[in-house]
């Protein structure tokens, strides 16, 4: 008998929810995260200029998980797709840029403890991306802006009078 992939379809643990929007796979598996093993998507021949957004969850980017785009012509690595913080047990948006040849989305699970968890890539235009990463950003954006503001004001109002004479006390005439 073979051994069972390390990569299921929707395989995620308890209380992961399900993503019904999205084809996932994921190294939980019946045998929970022991399963260990690569997944090769086949070769994804679309050049875009754009990104690719892929949602994770799980424990990608710690030691012995691994989600690449690789070249499907010369084997080399083009992206890591690594979350920006420890998800557990949710699901959050991870962006790669588009590798403009053909890929192959690589997965390795080579942890007896742990597990994650990815949807097939969707394509993200470089403009949807940027207004995605502002928006992200808008408390800074929000706080810069107000800090600005604020340095606006105390410039016109109070440097103005750093600039006035300043008397002079001659010490002769006392």
């Amino acid at each position: 008998a073979s051994p069972p992939s390390a990569f299921a379809r929707d395989g995620v643990a308890d209380p992961t929810p399900q993503l019904t929007a999205y084809r996932t796979w994921g190294s939980f598996t019946p045998a929970g995260a022991a399963a260990q093993g690569e997944w090769r998507s086949v070769p994804i021949v679309r050049p875009t200029r754009g990104y690719w957004q892929i949602e994770v969850a799980g424990y990608l980017g710690q030691p012995g998980l691994s989600l690449e785009l690789v070249s499907h012509t010369t084997g080399m690595v083009l992206a890591t797709v690594v979350p920006a913080q420890l998800l557990r047990e949710s699901w959050r948006a991870a962006y790669a840029r588009a590798p403009g040849t053909s890929a192959v989305l690589v997965a390795r699970d080579a942890s007896a403890i742990r597990w994650f968890a990815f949807s097939a890539p969707v394509e993200m235009g470089p403009l949807s991306y940027w207004a995605w990463r502002l928006a992200t950003c808008g408390r800074l954006a929000a706080l810069s802006a107000g800090g600005g503001a604020i340095l606006f004001f105390i410039g016109l109002f109070w440097l103005p009078g750093l600039n006035k004479p300043v008397p002079v006390i001659n010490p002769d005439h006392g």
